[in-house]
Formats: C-alpha cells, sequence, structure tokens
C-alpha cells in the first residue's frame, strides 16, 4: 500500500470534513451540510462515508479526502498530502535537504517563543499592564487564545537566557530573528522587549515570525516585525489568512486591511474573512495568495496619506490581475480604522462590510476631501487625480458614468474632459499608447435536462438495487448519448446482467455496496473512476432526499422523459430527411420516410 492510499485507509472523510463543516446525518450512510465553497441557504453538499467520497450539487466540486483538503486550504496535491499525512501519522519518504532542516529547526525555535510570551502574558506580574492594555483594547481572553498573545518583557536578555538552557543556539536564535548582537562585547540580547507579542502564522498556522507592539507611547517604532528569516518572507504572508479561510469560502470575499490589531478586532465583531497586510502595500506574490480562495477583494486601509497610498496601490495591482475590488469607507466620526470602529460600535463594522463602495467612488471620497472645487487649483488637483483613474477602466459604460459625473462636479463640459482622459498615457488616442489585452471569457456550458435526467437515473441504477430491475429492462444504453456515460452505464449494465445469472452474487450485490466496488475496479483503468464517483454520488443523494415510493413514481417520470427525448431525436432525423427528399423531388422516398415518421408519432 502506498503512502496516499494509506492516507486514504486512516483517514475517515467524513471525521474529517466535520472538522470543518457541521455535518447532518442524510440517510444510513451519508451526510449532508451547507457548502463551505459557495454560498447557499439549502444544503447541497453530500459526503458519503460507504464511497469516501464527497460533492456539492450546487457548485460542482468534488472528490475524496485530498481534494477536499485542497479546496478547503487552497493548496496543490504535494501539501495535500504532506498535511494528512501529518494527521493520520503516515510516513512520507522523502529526503530532507540542509534547507529543510533548517527550516524545521527554525520552526521549533519560533514555536518555543511563541509559547514563552504567551505564558508571560497570561502568568507573569511583569505583564500586569499588558494585561491591562489588552483588556482596555476589549481583546477577549478567547481571543488571546486564538491568535495566541504574549508578552515580551522589559528586560535585555530574559528570553536568550531561557533559550539557551534549553539547548537552543547562538546561531538559531539569531537566524530566527529573535535576537540582536550586543553593541559592546560577546553575546546576544533580545530583540523584542516590553511590546505585546503577536504571532505571524503561515496559511496552515505555523508559526513563523512575531509583530510587536509598543506598550509605552514614548518607544519607537510603533510596530516592530520579525526580520527576514528562512521562514519568514514578508511579502508572501498575510496576518489571519490561516484564519479566515472556512469563512472565505463561506462569504466568497475577503476584506483586506492594515493592522494586525484590526482582525482581531473584526473577529471580535464576528467578521473573520478579513486578513492584514501588516502596513505595506499589497505583493503580487500576496494577491497570488488570495486569488486561490477568490478574486473579490475589499480594501479597507486608514484614510490618512500613507494609508491611501497603499490602497491605492493594492487596488490598481489587485485590477491588473483581473481582481474585483471594491472598498469599505468608515465614516469620519467612526475612527480612523476597523479596530477604532470596533471599540465604539462592533455592529457598525458588520454594516460597513456589508455595504462596499465602487473604487471609483472612494477615489471620488478622497480626491474631494477638503477641497474648495471654487478654487481652480484644486479643481485642477482633483481632475489630475481622478481622470486617470477613470481612463483604467475598461467598461465604456463605466467609464462614461464617472466622466460625466466628474463633469457634475467640476462643472466641466465631459468633451473637454474625455479630450484630457485621452492624453492620459496608455488610453486610448494617446500618443505611443499601447492596445489593451482584451480577455475572452468563455461561458461554462450548463447540462442540459437530458443530461441530468440520464446522470439521475444511471446514479440510481448503481445506487438502488431494487430499481435495476426496472431500470435494465427499460433502459438499454443505446438509449443514452453516445459519450462517457453510455460507456459507464453499459459497464454497469453488462454487470448487472452477469450478476442475475450467478445467484449467489445478485444476493450479494443486493445486500451491500459491493456492485459499486466492483465498477470502481471495472472503471478506475478506462479513465471513468471519476465519472463514476461523481454519479454514485447522485444516486446516492436522490435516495436519501426522495421517499421511496416517491422514488419509484419519479423514476417512470424519467425513463419516459428519456425514450419520448430519443424518440424526438429519430423525428427530428426523419424530417431532415424528408425535407431532403423534397428537394431532390424523390416521391417514392418522400412517401417512405412520411411513414415512418407517423409510426413514431
Amino acid at each position: 500500500m502506498d503512502a496516499k492510499d494509506e492516507i486514504k485507509a486512516r483517514i475517515e472523510l467524513a471525521d474529517l470534513i466535520g472538522e470543518y463543516v457541521p455535518l447532518k446525518p442524510a440517510g444510513t450512510h451519508a451526510f449532508k451540510a451547507v457548502c463551505p465553497f459557495h454560498n447557499e441557504k439549502t444544503p447541497s453538499f453530500h459526503v458519503s462515508r460507504d464511497k469516501q467520497i464527497w460533492r456539492c450539487f450546487g457548485c460542482g466540486l468534488g472528490g475524496d479526502v485530498f481534494s477536499f483538503i485542497m479546496q478547503m486550504e487552497g493548496v496543490d496535491f504535494p501539501e495535500s498530502m504532506r498535511l494528512l499525512a501529518k494527521k493520520a501519522g503516515v510516513e512520507i519518504p522523502r529526503y530532507d535537504t540542509m534547507e529543510a532542516n533548517e527550516k524545521q529547526k527554525l520552526q521549533r525555535v519560533q514555536n518555543f517563543a511563541a509559547a514563552y510570551y504567551h505564558k508571560m502574558l497570561l502568568e507573569s506580574p511583569k505583564a500586569a499592564a499588558a494585561r491591562t492594555y489588552v483588556e482596555r483594547r476589549g481583546i477577549t481572553p478567547e481571543l488571546i487564545e486564538l491568535f495566541q498573545l504574549g508578552f515580551a518583557p522589559d528586560e535585555w536578555d530574559a528570553f536568550v537566557t531561557l533559550a539557551k538552557s534549553r539547548g537552543i543556539s547562538d546561531h538559531d536564535l539569531m537566524t530566527a530573528g529573535l535576537t540582536l548582537t550586543k553593541k559592546s562585547g560577546a553575546g546576544l540580547i533580545d530583540r523584542f522587549r516590553h511590546r505585546l507579542m503577536i504571532p505571524l502564522c503561515d496559511i496552515h498556522g505555523s508559526i513563523i515570525g512575531f509583530t510587536a507592539r509598543v506598550l509605552n507611547p514614548e518607544d519607537q517604532p510603533k510596530y516592530m516585525n520579525s526580520p527576514e528569516t528562512p521562514l519568514y518572507k514578508k511579502g508572501a504572508m498575510l496576518f489571519g489568512l490561516n484564519l479566515a479561510k472556512q469563512a472565505i469560502h463561506t462569504e466568497g470575499l475577503i476584506i483586506i486591511v492594515e493592522g494586525n490589531l484590526d482582525v482581531i478586532a473584526s473577529h471580535k465583531a464576528g467578521v473573520r474573512h478579513v486578513v492584514a497586510s501588516s502596513g505595506t502595500a499589497l505583493t503580487e506574490m500576496q494577491i497570488q495568495l488570495l486569488k486561490r480562495f477568490t478574486t473579490n477583494l475589499i480594501f479597507c486601509f486608514d484614510a490618512d496619506a500613507a494609508g491611501f497610498k497603499a490602497a491605492q496601490r493594492g487596488i490598481q495591482l489587485a485590477q491588473s490581475l483581473l481582481c474585483n475590488v471594491s472598498v469599505v469607507l468608515i465614516p469620519e466620526d467612526a475612527g480612523k480604522d476597523p479596530d477604532d470602529v470596533v471599540q465604539k460600535d462592533p455592529s457598525l463594522w458588520m454594516r460597513l462590510v456589508h455595504n462596499t463602495v465602487p473604487i471609483m467612488e472612494y477615489y471620488f471620497s478622497h480626491a474631494m476631501r477638503g477641497k474648495d472645487l471654487m478654487n481652480v487649483d484644486d479643481k485642477r488637483e482633483v481632475g489630475n487625480f481622478l481622470l486617470p483613474e477613470i481612463a483604467r477602466l475598461t467598461d465604456v459604460i463605466e467609464r462614461e458614468h464617472w466622466l460625466q459625473k466628474l463633469g457634475t462636479v467640476l462643472h466641466i463640459g465631459t468633451e473637454v474632459l474625455r479630450g484630457g482622459m485621452k492624453r492620459v498615457k496608455g488610453t486610448d488616442g494617446a500618443k505611443g499608447s499601447k492596445k489593451t489585452e482584451v480577455k475572452v471569457v468563455v461561458k461554462e456550458t450548463r447540462p442540459t435536462r437530458r443530461e441530468l435526467t440520464a446522470n439521475h437515473v444511471v446514479g440510481l441504477f448503481i445506487e438502488v438495487p431494487e430499481l435495476r430491475p426496472v431500470i435494465a429492462s427499460r433502459l438499454p444504453p443505446s438509449i443514452l448519448a453516445a459519450g462517457p456515460l453510455q460507456d459507464l452505464y453499459r459497464i454497469a449494465h453488462e454487470l448487472y446482467t452477469q450478476t442475475q445469472s450467478r445467484p449467489e452474487m445478485a444476493a450479494q450485490d443486493s445486500a451491500s455496496h459491493v456492485f459499486f466496488e466492483q465498477l470502481r475496479g471495472l472503471t478506475s483503468n478506462i479513465n471513468l473512476l471519476p465519472l463514476l464517483e461523481e454519479i454514485a454520488l447522485i444516486g446516492e443523494h436522490a435516495a436519501t432526499e426522495v421517499k421511496p415510493s416517491d422514488l419509484r413514481k419519479q423514476l417512470e417520470t424519467t425513463l419516459t422523459y428519456l425514450h419520448q427525448a430519443v424518440r424526438g431525436d429519430e423525428r427530428q432525423v426523419l424530417l431532415d430527411a424528408i425535407r431532403q427528399a423534397e428537394a431532390a423531388g424523390d416521391t417514392a422516398r418522400v412517401h417512405e420516410l412520411m411513414e415512418r415518421f407517423q409510426s413514431l408519432q
């Protein structure tokens, strides 16, 4: 048994999914839930304990334990293997490099530091002021535990001394970014002193560094981050993402704030799909990381000049990477950031994030703040800022809308503004402008009623032994459209026919899910296994959602519909042939075809 099969054997799918999503029984060996991957009110997420597979009948996603972790955690297959192997206690053969060993050591050092700082905040008399500060900000004991907040005492080498007594080397302490060398003499001192410690985690929740906030207002800088290390790359991590993943899947969007304390405050208000850029402009790596989960991004940065510039750069980068972007506008009297808003009124933050504004409305609000539009210099400044942003818009109607609004605000004709916009570098008509790349969007084709009906009947054939005789006698494989589903049903139909000729096999088939396992073996080598799992779950889902008596009535309706659809196809073929015969003047052929057509009627 290879590592993949051993992991699947050791991990019960329903138990794993139950750690992320509340499951409710749906029959003897199945569960249902509200899908964690799209918004819905009626549960359409189905988990089969027998088959160890899952599927959402709303958004179409499905698979096994690995595909669930890949979707839920936003990772690729090798990473899902690593995560599940650790959970299952399965050894994956690997050849550790020196770099991998170094990272493992640094991970242990970071975990040790986080545990030390956390214990200090909770228990040390020296942390009394820090506990008062945390309580004053409304950070509850539950949030302290969730974010593993800590306290670095106001001592030169308290952490260094303890770490070295536990066998951690100077080299590892320095490489982890937790210490500094003494300015005079040999030895190390603590990097973080008299600060609230906020652990920084990667996407999986592993601690990779720290943000330290001052407790004494006279200390500088206000925030101090760990230096970049083999674990911590500032431009590649987002604070709070490890805790936001499930909420992001549920809400279908991500709120991006500036500070780590904004994220903690947002959790206090019940808004969990939030991450922080830690006071810097977003990088392409960070946005690509977010795009694993959603392309719907909401920005909420401080209203000051630095905050606006950071937001603007992030917004422009997100738009260039084809994200859908909007903004949370905080009223002037509510504070400058989400933390301020939550301190005053947690419900207000909830309302604000559900009432976002378009990017251009955000830009208009910023551009006109404090401006006297009767003053020509202020008017010029507003126009010079907004025209390039309007020019970035690719939708003609949207661009015209905001151009007209700017004309109204500035009391200037839109033709004049349009001429100014064309001179903006990179827009249509500008000298040396580049052609805008047009992205072709291919519409996803939805299955037809006939395809859905065929899937339903074949699913019932696989999953409900009592219905197999009726389906087998009334639905020959040839009735289904040529393709993978017909191939799958042909194999299932032949297997059923064989079992009926052997009473011991037929009895066993009726008593268990052996039929599905036999089909799994027959289809595993001809690229039909994914389709088998999908169709079987459709049948299992239908059997658990409908009463047996109603299921039989439903089957009669669907079989009748499929036969009528086939006759409809035959009639259409005959009508086309009749038209061709009439065009050729072949009267005998027309009469022959008409008789066949009437017989089908």
